[in-house]
């Protein structure tokens, strides 16, 4: 499973873009904020996927310079990584928390 990037502006005490893992998951691509690893085991796996179609962004396209594939063209506040109820209504239906999904972590990379 290939994973992309995602560039987003996080609204925190030190506001930033960040760039999160974005993953293709059933035809969709989706937000991982957070990964559960297990380097003895060899193998990590998303604690909750967010689904981006919903939110409003666009695909990098090479000639635009930007070291991702996606662009969040929305104002994240950093809460809303863990607790999408911060954002009422934006996430309705679109989390999926402990997904059955495992990727191997190449061998040196922890």
């Amino acid at each position: 499973m290939q994973i992309y990037k995602t560039v987003a502006y996080i609204i925190s005490d030190d506001p930033a873009y960040v760039l999160i893992d974005t993953i293709e998951y059933k035809n969709k691509f989706w937000l991982v904020p957070n990964w559960i690893e297990s380097p003895r085991e060899g193998w990590k796996r998303p604690e909750q996927i967010i689904c981006l179609e919903p939110l409003p962004h666009k695909r990098v396209l090479p000639e635009d310079g930007i070291p991702a594939d996606f662009v969040l063209l929305y104002k994240l506040p950093i809460a809303a990584l863990d607790d999408q109820s911060l954002i009422p209504g934006a996430f309705d239906g679109v989390v999926i928390n402990s997904p059955d999904i495992q990727i191997p972590i190449p061998k040196g990379i922890h």
